[in-house]
């Protein structure tokens, strides 16, 4: 697609046409799927990246200048470049924050009961030796595991309505 057809069909999808951004789309993906796979090193992350320029172009798209100060491919690299950064800038993050060390119930300095932790099935073992026994946080235990947060939270509470559930009675606490 040529300039000339870029801004008509540009002009189109500022006016709510989703065809012309469709064909937009088909027209400039392959180049902005290929300048994000060599800035993340073939990483897997590319197509998402990729998918996430045209969504922020499609929610932005009557904010490209049509006087034609910058070609439609210069507006998606940038966009993509800008991109790009920040997820390098995460990854980088991601890489200095400290990771919870492997968790050792002997060594822990808040041991539960160890007959209340063998009431429960073996995920929600995990789930309350991470969250109560070293301390972390739903957010951190859910990274840890490879869980979400809200899949952490169930489990925890699963957890003690298991042992509610399965208690002695006159039991008062783990």
């Amino acid at each position: 697609m040529n300039g000339m057809d870029d801004r008509d069909m540009i002009r189109r999808a500022q006016a709510g046409d989703r065809h012309a951004f469709g064909v937009l789309f088909d027209a400039h993906y392959a180049r902005v799927y290929h300048y994000l796979n060599e800035r993340l090193g073939g990483a897997p992350e590319a197509e998402d990246l990729c998918q996430e320029v045209f969504l922020k172009v499609l929610g932005s798209i009557d904010e490209y200048p049509t006087s034609g100060s910058l070609s439609f491919d210069e507006w998606l690299l940038r966009v993509a470049q800008h991109l790009a950064h920040e997820h390098h800038q995460a990854r980088e993050r991601e890489r200095r924050r400290p990771q919870p060390q492997a968790l050792s119930l002997i060594d822990s300095p808040r041991r539960l009961n160890p007959e209340a932790m063998a009431l429960l099935p073996a995920q929600q073992q995990q789930v309350v030796a991470y969250r109560f026994e070293a301390g972390l946080s739903t957010r951190q235990t859910a990274g840890a595991l490879g869980m979400d947060a809200a899949m952490v939270q169930r489990v925890a509470r699963a957890a003690v309505e298991t042992w509610l559930r399965l208690a002695p009675d006159g039991a008062t606490g783990c």
